[in-house]
């Protein structure tokens, strides 16, 4: 081991221009392991950043390895860490960062994937320096291997390789410089997927409408109506949707944001509408009762702890169900059902609901004994019987209700949950009895317009033959209680609720949600990325630390000329290297082995100092082998052509069949880890073609200028000054073209613009929501019979004749087969032969059916009289009996109407209108029928003056009714077959086909409804109105219900047509529906339509509105093709432009390759005998302290050329071997560099002929002994 000087010498120099600005410390001697020693360690040698004690020379630091540099690296990445973080918090907190249009992607996509773009190309100077530098740093320190000084090479290595290799080594500066590298272009592929689309519900807090708050001050039991039944019927008997405020347990304050033109709140398709109001819940407690009957009565008695009450049988026959309302102590309501009773307190007493069901009759004594007169044998018989008594109560709640839009949006979906108990003012004075008695008041009124049915089985939803599924005591409680639990609702929505009065709360605090496409930030990318800004910003800090200063060499070694300088005084190392310039590394490292350099300054002078056994050189000379490294082999320049050519047919099959199959494939957003594959994978393959392209450039830029001295007389700037790596990618680019070097310059616009690949490859796939679409086809499964049995008067006798008016009045969905004044048959998908895509499509929830189908309606074809054409006036049909009749003469003469059919009794207090309807006679009519133009229906509608005198305004419409077969375009959804209302059925123009005009039948039957069947299925609910109770229910319907249209304004024949034609069109479609359609079982029709023994089918189209399909975007496309194709182009022109064989015989990236070029030349004059002759070179002394500008301001190399090649080289021009060795140990102890022992060495000469040659660089300005051959 050495011993260490510790002696300071002063350096002078008159060398102005050459002063630095970084102190040196002189001559350390601490010797590293040979091996590498862990580089981390403090030193006190050249690494020390102090000027030389009343010295000038500082050593060169550059820029990238400078403190206030790494600092601001580090500012740099806690400054995106810390905008990262606030932005991800923001996405996290507001949902998203913004409402973005998917198709501006790249405004989101670009951005951050540049930044990080950016941050590695400038952090690649800073991994170029630290490898470059790192042999002098080891020197600096002290004598270390050759293996570790002037042979070692980080950069001709691919990084990852130089990475494990510095890390086994334990040159740990080398290896946070390469992984700081990397790991940069890793968030250069994680910010690729940073920013993403993302479907959410945003949250906005808005001020809601109320629309009707509770208040049942004005309430009264016994004044309700048939609305609440009818309500409760439609939703559960044919799925229509709840009214507005009401769920099937719960009535609510409803709200609402936004109205439609009508004043009808509105709730948009995908929007929830969230707030906090009253809820209303009724609960209905049913119990068994004990039974009581007799032998010799129908009544039935009832009885359950101090409870009883005794249910008044017929007198013909023993019921076997029966339903009252009666008190604890035996009394039977008065106003419901059949049992008057004007002394009962219908408002105070303690109603509770009384039922029996009977299951089945028989001789045998095993029952309840009842009377029964059909057995022959005896007076009595015996029936199973079932008692309830059922107790109504109810609580009010604040609930949390939300309301999501859907296709129809006037019927939002309700969620509701109930939050906690709280006292409703309005409701304080009604008590659960009274709303147990209005409901059932509302039954009995329905069963009232229904004569067919009575309220028992009303209320339980079915005829005399369902009883026996009834039987039983917990299915009979089931279905009485949802029964009056949504009686109850109904009522309370339609009674006991009123809208906000002016002086109270109209609004309520809510949140609306809306689905928006927002800018959202993927957490696990944010998370990984600030994790690795975090460990980054630390990394420079510590690198700060321990790896500066970085002040090891006395100016920039990169260009061969700067090496030159510094080497020139370093003597007996380029005397080791003599005739070495055309060996392998391999050879080099063998002649090297043993040795150990060091740096060392000493007055201006700076040198490698070399210490170890004497070397051996072979004697025989080494036919050289040419060093071709990976990028300008034969395999990376295929590649470097072909793999981008490769991509771009790539992207054009792929972008192809994503636009043919809209779509590359299918793909599940659920499982989240699949997005990887096409959000990293394509960054990855094209940070791939981009490193590839860069050993494309390194490559050319260290063969650069090697090439320019390979074809001779090469000017100094552009060879061996020639420094291409220290410059970033644009300005290499910038110099190149100055200097006319294109094959640089081409490489270095390839990779300016490679890192645009994985930005515009962030882009290049999305994925989108699509309707995907498969061939199906739907089977009709029944048919419409129009005349069979008269289908309105059937229709009449049955409760669904109501249907039609309950959409009206109620803004309801319409039954399942029916929209608007439209019919259709029932339609079923066939499911045979159907492909395994499909079946899993049918099973995929949101599934739709596109399809093209027959339809009917009603069209009324309705036309005003002429007032020439009709005499109306004052008359009379009856005796004692005041009328105004309108008398058309062409239809009493033509069409079998009498004179006095079109009539209306108007003689009622305070009545102002009139109304009638007329048909024409059908068993006046001949054999021969009625013409063409004769209606079946006539339609009057006036007005009569305040004293009811005279006629103040009459309109008079004639109607020849068709029933039309038109195409329609539906949209079902499966797999409940409902129509999809966000595209609602829409007929197509022109496709009309008329299957009946005016009449139908062998009976000459209207095809429309007449007045009498349109009154029947009208709500008869508002006859509060005196002005218009002349009306029929048809047109008072229509003035106070949900139309609203004022008496007044239909005495306009355009408006009273429009509204006619809508009542009787949809009343009409519903009456088909309920009692036209026949099963193709059964017999077929002569007036069905579409009258065919087989089973219709129609094409029809199964499409998934929520397939997640891949998409592949052109415009990233055809960017990427682009600037594939420019670098395909660029590396065609780099690679051919330079020719790379036989220039090198080793990577000129170690200190010793490069110093082996210059060996023996006389630019640096080494291999001669004396320092007289070595004065001779052409770098004057103290040049190692100029730059490159203060070097051309002295003319160091101005005015020469310089070659490499083969030189001949003749004797040593009278000085022997041994005389040059004296001379060197001389010269070198004159010097003062005695501090350390080191042992004399003997060069063995190559060739001991008189003449040789040598590889290497040298000036084409020589003297008479060396010349190029």
């Amino acid at each position: 081991m050495l011993s260490r000087q510790t002696k300071r010498h002063r350096v002078a120099s008159s060398l102005k221009e050459a002063d630095q600005s970084f102190g040196i410390q002189l001559e350390p001697t601490k010797i590293h392991n040979l091996a590498g020693a862990n580089e981390i360690s403090p030193s006190t040698g050249l690494l020390a950043e102090r000027n030389i004690m009343n010295g000038t020379k500082r050593l060169w630091e550059p820029v990238f390895l400078r403190r206030s540099t790494l600092l601001s690296f580090a500012v740099l990445f806690i400054v995106l860490l810390a905008a990262l973080t606030a932005v991800w918090r923001i996405s996290e907190k507001e949902q998203g960062l913004s409402t973005v249009n998917p198709t501006n992607y790249y405004l989101w996509t670009y951005g951050p994937t540049a930044v990080f773009t950016i941050v590695s190309a400038l952090w690649g100077q800073v991994e170029y320096r630290a490898l470059q530098l790192f042999p002098w740093r080891l020197m600096a320190r002290g004598f270390v291997s050759a293996s570790d000084s002037v042979l070692l090479d980080y950069l001709s290595s691919w990084n990852v390789w130089a990475l494990f290799k510095s890390v086994k080594r334990g040159h740990f500066m080398v290896s946070v410089s390469i992984a700081v590298s990397l790991v940069i272009k890793l968030m250069t592929v994680l910010s690729t997927g940073l920013f993403t689309t993302k479907d959410v519900q945003l949250e906005l807090i808005k001020d809601f409408h109320v629309q009707k708050v509770f208040n049942g001050d004005n309430f009264n039991q016994s004044a309700v109506d048939a609305r609440a039944y009818y309500k409760m019927w439609g939703v559960a008997q044919h799925n229509l949707s709840n009214p507005a405020g009401t769920t099937d347990g719960h009535a609510f304050e409803n709200f609402f944001y936004d109205t439609s033109p009508t004043g009808t709140p509105i709730y948009l398709q995908n929007t929830t509408y969230q707030a906090t109001v009253d809820v209303f819940t009724p609960s209905l407690e049913c119990q068994e009762a004990s039974v009581t009957t007799h032998s010799n009565i129908t009544d039935v008695g009832l009885h359950i702890d101090d409870c009883a009450v005794v249910i008044p049988g017929e007198s013909s026959a023993f019921s076997p169900l029966r339903i009252a309302l009666g008190s604890c102590d035996g009394n039977i309501a008065r106003g419901v059902g059949n049992y008057p009773d004007d002394s009962m307190d219908a408002k105070n007493t303690d109603w509770r609901l009384w039922i029996y069901i009977s299951g089945g009759l028989s001789e045998e004594p095993n029952g309840y004994p009842i009377p029964y007169y059909s057995y022959p044998n005896t007076t009595s018989a015996y029936a199973k019987v079932i008692g309830l008594m059922c107790k109504l109560s109810y609580s009010t709640n604040r609930g949390n209700v939300t309301l999501t839009g859907s296709g129809d949006i006037d019927n939002p979906l309700i969620d509701l949950t109930i939050a906690h108990p709280v006292e409703i003012p309005g409701l304080a004075n009604v008590s659960a009895s009274r709303i147990l008695y209005g409901s059932y008041f509302s039954v009995d009124q329905a069963a009232t317009l229904l004569s067919s049915r009575d309220p028992p089985y009303l209320i339980l939803g079915t005829g005399f033959s369902g009883l026996k599924s009834l039987f039983d005591v917990s299915t009979l409680t089931n279905r009485v209680t949802d029964t009056f639990h949504a009686l109850a609702v109904q009522l309370a929505s339609e009674y006991l609720m009123a809208a906000p009065s002016r002086s109270g709360t109209s609004t309520v605090k809510g949140i609306m949600g809306t689905k928006q496409t927002r800018l959202t930030v993927r957490s696990d990318a944010a998370y990984s990325i600030i994790s690795i800004l975090g460990l980054l910003a630390l990394v420079s800090l510590l690198f700060c630390h321990f790896f500066l200063p970085s002040a090891v060499c006395p100016r920039d070694p990169g260009s061969i000329g700067g090496l030159g300088t510094i080497l020139a005084n370093s003597h007996e190392f380029m005397d080791a290297l003599s005739g070495m310039g055309h060996t392998s590394k391999a050879e080099l490292q063998k002649v090297l082995a043993g040795q150990s350099y060091v740096t060392t300054a000493k007055a201006d002078t700076f040198l490698i100092k070399p210490n170890g056994p004497k070397i051996e050189k072979s004697a025989q000379f080494l036919q050289p082998s040419w060093w071709r490294p990976f990028a300008a082999g034969p395999l990376g320049r295929a590649l470097a052509l072909l793999v981008p050519i490769c991509l771009i047919i790539v992207l054009e099959i792929l972008y192809q069949k994503s636009r043919s199959l809209n779509g590359l494939a299918d793909v599940n957003i659920s499982i989240s880890y699949l997005s990887y594959t096409w959000t990293y994978i394509p960054p990855l393959v094209m940070l791939g073609v981009r490193a590839l392209y860069e050993c494309v450039y390194f490559n050319a830029r260290v063969f650069q200028p090697y090439h320019e001295l390979k074809r001779g007389h090469a000017s100094p700037e552009t060879s061996i000054m020639d420094n291409q790596h220290r410059n970033l990618a644009i300005v290499g680019v910038w110099g190149a073209i100055t200097k006319r070097q294109w094959s640089v310059m081409a490489a270095g616009v390839a990779v300016l613009i490679a890192p645009s690949l994985p930005i515009i490859v962030s882009g290049l796939y999305t994925v989108s929501n699509v309707a995907s679409a498969s061939e199906i086809t739907l089977t009709q499964m029944n048919r419409v019979n129009m005349s069979d049995g008269y289908i309105y008067s059937k229709a009449c006798d049955t409760v669904d004749v109501k249907l039609g008016d309950m959409t009206i009045q109620y803004n309801l969905s319409y039954p399942q087969w029916t929209y608007q004044d439209l019919s259709f048959p029932k339609l079923k998908v066939n499911q045979h032969n159907l492909s395994n895509e499909t079946v899993n499509a049918l099973n995929n929830r949101g599934s739709f059916i596109k399809a093209q189908v027959p339809g009917l309606r009603l069209d009324m074809g309705c036309k005003e009289v002429p007032p020439d054409a009709y005499v109306a006036g004052r008359g009379t049909r009856y005796p004692y009996e005041d009328d105004i009749i309108a008398n058309i003469t062409a239809l009493v003469d033509n069409c079998s109407f009498r004179a006095t059919d079109l009539a209306s009794y108007y003689r009622s207090p305070g009545n102002r209108y009139f109304s009638s309807f007329a048909e024409p006679r059908a068993h006046d009519i001949g054999p021969s029928g009625l013409p063409n133009s004769c209606p079946g229906l006539v339609v009057m509608y006036g007005k009569v003056n305040p004293t009811q005198d005279t006629i103040e305004a009459i309109t008079v419409l004639k109607c020849r009714s068709r029933i039309e077969q038109v195409d329609v375009s539906i949209q079902l959804s499966y797999p409940s077959y409902a129509f999809d209302l966000s595209s609602p059925p829409s007929v197509v123009p022109g496709s009309a086909t008329t299957l009946f005009d005016g009449f139908m039948g062998s009976g000459w039957e209207s095809v429309a409804p007449n007045g009498g069947y349109m009154s029947s299925a009208i709500l008869d609910l508002y006859s509060g109105d005196k002005s218009t109770q002349g009306l029929s229910l048809v047109f008072r319907s229509i003035i106070h219900g949900e139309a609203g249209i004022s008496a007044s304004a239909l005495l306009e024949a355009d408006i009273l047509k429009v509204q006619l034609q809508k009542v009787w069109g949809i009343i009409t479609a519903q009456m088909i529906n309920s009692r036209g359609r026949q099963d193709y079982d059964e017999p077929v029709a002569a007036s069905s339509y579409l009258s065919t023994e087989k089973r219709p089918m129609y094409s029809a189209s199964l499409n998934n509105p929520f397939n997640t399909r891949l998409f592949q975007n052109m415009i990233s496309t055809r960017m990427l093709q682009a600037v594939l194709a420019a670098m395909t182009l660029c590396g065609a022109i780099s690679i051919f432009l330079m020719d790379t064989r036989k220039v090198l015989p080793k990577s000129p990236l170690s200190i010793a390759a490069a110093a082996s070029l210059l060996s023996d030349s006389r630019i640096l004059n080494s291999g001669t005998a004396s320092s007289f002759e070595r004065s001779k070179g052409i770098i004057p002394p103290g040049s190692e302290w100029c730059n490159d500008e203060q070097l051309k301001q002295r003319g160091v190399f101005q005015g020469r050329t310089f070659t490499l090649g083969w030189w001949g080289v003749e004797g040593n021009n009278g000085i022997n071997d041994s005389e040059s060795q004296t001379q060197r140990d001389t010269a070198v102890s004159n010097n003062g560099v005695d501090s350390v022992s080191r042992r004399s060495m003997s060069i063995q000469s190559d060739v001991e002929s008189k003449s040789r040659k040598r590889f290497g660089i040298d000036t084409d300005d020589i003297n008479h002994f060396d010349f190029p051959v």
